[in-house]
C-alpha cells in the first residue's frame, strides 16, 4: 500500500520581493505556510481543482508532476522548488520515497 504523511508548520519570516502598485516594487514580510508531506515510492497525491497550494519544495528524493493545463511533465529532485501558478489541477508522484513541502 502507499503511505502518505502530511504535517502542517509555519516558516520562518522571511523577506520577499513582491509586486507593488504601478510605482515599483516592494519588499514584504511572508510567513508562508508549509504542509509537510512524505511519500513512499510510487504514491500519488492528486492536488484537484485550483488547489489552493502555491508551490512545492523538496526537501529529499526525486518527485514527478503534472498539471492541467498540460505544459509537459516536471522532475523535481532535492532542493528543487516550483511555483505551481496558474495549475488547476497537479498530480505528484514519488519515484523514490521522498519528502516536500507544499507552499500555501
Amino acid at each position: 500500500g502507499q503511505s502518505l504523511r502530511m504535517t502542517s508548520q509555519s516558516a520562518t519570516a522571511k523577506r520577499v520581493l513582491c509586486a507593488g502598485d504601478l510605482s515599483g516594487e516592494c519588499l514584504q514580510d511572508a510567513v508562508p505556510e508549509r504542509i509537510a508531506i512524505s511519500l513512499e515510492r510510487d504514491a500519488v497525491l492528486p492536488l484537484k481543482g485550483k488547489a489552493r497550494q502555491r508551490g512545492i519544495e523538496v526537501r529529499r528524493g526525486t518527485v514527478w508532476l503534472t498539471a492541467s493545463p498540460a505544459d509537459g511533465d516536471i522532475l523535481l529532485q532535492s532542493g528543487d522548488r516550483l511555483q505551481f501558478g496558474s495549475r488547476n489541477s497537479i498530480v505528484i508522484q514519488a519515484l523514490e520515497e521522498a519528502e516536500f513541502d507544499l507552499l500555501k
